[in-house]
């Protein structure tokens, strides 16, 4: 992944010693368990105790506590790979002292991302705008919970090695789709699935540009 920093202009580029970053955030519904276990999984290969903030939905928690057996509605039909998720979730997840579950996604599922761009939103133009904006009100409760700097990452990704170093007076990252100019003229230049920040300027940035933006992410 190819990761841009930016500094403030008024900023020196004098050279700065290297930080980590302090708490990844993600989000999934329960359609999504399959693939968080696999992320969770990757991260934890590297970061065992590194915090974690996860927005999900009720319907997800219930079935992570009661399992796939379980009479809870609301769920997507088990299948082998979901399956092994929610028990691999149930398991780890669950127990884990440094992840912090958030059940803010209720509004959005089953996630529809066609129909959410059509429908409009409560905060933002669409109702998508208001789903992508959930991903800084979690960066946010990152913040907020005392990590200087947090990382948003979708959690259809995997990790294969330990997180990059991130320059210390950098105010936030992002990585480029490297897409077809046709789609980048859709989505934009960088991915709405992958954004570090430090400090809030950046979020309320973000927020700022969703109400104008004409790219979808």
């Amino acid at each position: 992944v190819s990761v841009l920093y930016w500094r403030p202009p008024n900023e020196s580029l004098r050279v700065v010693m290297p930080t980590g970053v302090e708490c990844v955030v993600t989000m999934g519904t329960a359609e999504c368990l399959p693939e968080l276990g696999l992320m969770y999984a990757s991260l934890r290969a590297f970061h065992p105790t590194l915090p974690v903030v996860i927005g999900t939905t009720t319907s997800a928690l219930r079935l992570l506590e009661e399992g796939t057996g379980s009479d809870a509605k609301c769920v997507p039909a088990a299948s082998a790979q979901a399956e092994l998720a929610v028990d691999f979730l149930r398991e780890h997840l669950l127990h884990d002292p440094h992840a912090t579950l958030v059940p803010c996604l209720d509004a959005y599922g089953p996630v529809s991302r066609a129909k959410m761009e059509r429908e409009p939103g409560v905060w933002f133009p669409t109702k998508h705008c208001d789903f992508m904006m959930e991903k800084a009100n979690l960066l946010d409760l990152a913040l907020q919970q005392g990590s200087s700097g947090a990382l948003f990452a979708d959690c259809d990704m995997l990790f294969t090695s330990a997180l990059p170093d991130v320059p210390a007076e950098a105010v936030v990252g992002v990585s480029e789709h490297g897409i077809q100019p046709m789609d980048q003229r859709l989505f934009g230049t960088y991915n709405g699935g992958w954004l570090y920040v430090r400090g809030p300027s950046a979020l309320f940035e973000w927020r700022r540009a969703t109400h104008a933006s004409r790219y979808f992410d």
